[in-house]
């Protein structure tokens, strides 16, 4: 079932990242709403934080930036990749991706763009079309 689930969320993340970027730069069809871009969304309520703030209320900016962080995880793995169904993905193999938008803490129901500078979606939520920040880059460094 974890399997599944990690496999439909790599999915949808990879697709909307792949095609996120070109969808939101074609220009809208003939009769098409202009889309209404937003700096992150929520579900139920607002956003808490203003539109481009600079870091999370609960993140030290000028907190060290070195040194070794060693996680224990008890079963076993052979796997490192966590699309596939095939096998037991590592544990936490997740924690290296970035990812479009990212969760506040300290909301219920906040995300805000990581990946994504913006993404628009209608009132009813029915879809969703990101806009990538330009310093994205592919693991390649493409794009």
């Amino acid at each position: 079932m974890r399997s599944a689930w990690l496999k439909l969320g790599f999915a949808t993340v990879f697709t909307a990242a792949l095609f996120g970027s070109a969808v939101a730069q074609d220009a809208p069809a003939a009769g098409a709403a202009t889309p209404k871009w937003r700096y992150g969304m929520a579900v139920i309520g607002d956003l808490k934080l203003p539109e481009n703030f600079k870091q999370l209320p609960y993140v030290k900016a000028d907190a060290p930036k070195a040194g070794e962080l060693r996680l224990g995880e008890e079963g076993t793995f052979d796997n490192l990749n966590p699309v596939i169904d095939r096998g037991t993905a590592a544990a936490g193999l997740t924690q290296i991706y970035d990812t479009l938008m990212k969760r506040s803490e300290d909301e219920v129901f906040g995300t805000y763009g990581l990946l994504a500078e913006a993404v628009s979606y209608p009132d009813d939520m029915s879809s969703v079309t990101f806009r990538l920040r330009p310093e994205a880059k592919w693991p390649d460094a493409s794009r």
